[in-house]
């Protein structure tokens, strides 16, 4: 076996001028066409698996599902609470009614920010996180009544 001298079989990694005014003529053209395709964002906007906000769509899509499955368990909780207990009446019905409202809330309100996500540009979260803030203290409002109640 011989040895080569040193980048005897290596190609050489600097272009030569021919090489350099072909390369730049046709990444000019792809980047108009990409321009015009993606409506003049940047490839790093189009191309970027983070929103605005920082956060991946997807897993903020996930999140918000993992968020109307805990509402849906606090409306069955507190459908177990109205139902062991205490004998029905109807303000134990009221209550689980209440819940019941507070829970199509939750999972109306969790639709809007996952339709919203699906958007190029996702929406602000807006008065959403209110919402859910008020709808959790409902959960917890009610339980307490229930358990005056029975």
């Amino acid at each position: 076996m011989t040895a080569d001298p040193p980048g005897a079989s290596e190609p050489s990694e600097t272009p030569g001028p021919s090489e350099t005014s072909g390369a730049a003529e046709t990444s000019g053209a792809v980047e108009t066409s990409e321009a015009a395709e993606t409506g003049g964002a940047t490839p790093d906007e189009v191309m970027s698996p983070r929103g605005p906000d920082g956060a991946s769509p997807q897993r903020t899509r996930l999140a918000w599902r993992r968020t109307a499955l805990t509402h849906t368990v606090c409306l069955l909780l507190l459908l177990r609470l109205a139902s062991v207990g205490s004998p029905f009446s109807a303000a134990v019905a009221v209550v689980a009614a209440l819940g019941m409202l507070a829970w199509i809330a939750a999972i109306w309100l969790i639709q809007q920010r996952i339709t919203a996500m699906a958007a190029r540009v996702p929406a602000a979260a807006g008065r959403t996180l209110p919402g859910f803030a008020v709808i959790t203290s409902s959960y917890a409002l009610l339980g307490v009544v229930l358990l005056v109640l029975g």
